[in-house]
């Protein structure tokens, strides 16, 4: 083997180890984000089910209300 050989074989293994580190790096930026999207979805989804849960009651209180004053009027 020629030393130019030998110097392209030591530079392909540079190169498959600095795509390795490149590949591994962008896969851990995606997971990252994917971890913080998650995470905002996660609290976004907990917001509204709190939001129904408000307006249920809103809601139950408002026909409630509406009963009695309809059963008022009618009482007149």
């Amino acid at each position: 083997m020629t030393s130019s050989g030998k110097e392209d074989q030591d530079q392909s293994k540079i190169d498959g180890v600095e795509d390795s580190k490149t590949t591994i790096e962008f896969l851990r930026g995606r997971l990252l984000a994917e971890r913080s999207a998650s995470r905002t979805a996660k609290q976004r989804a907990d917001e509204l089910t709190q939001r129904v849960s408000e307006l249920e009651k809103q809601l139950k209180v408002v026909s409630l209300q509406r009963k009695k004053a309809e059963k008022a009027t009618a009482a007149v």
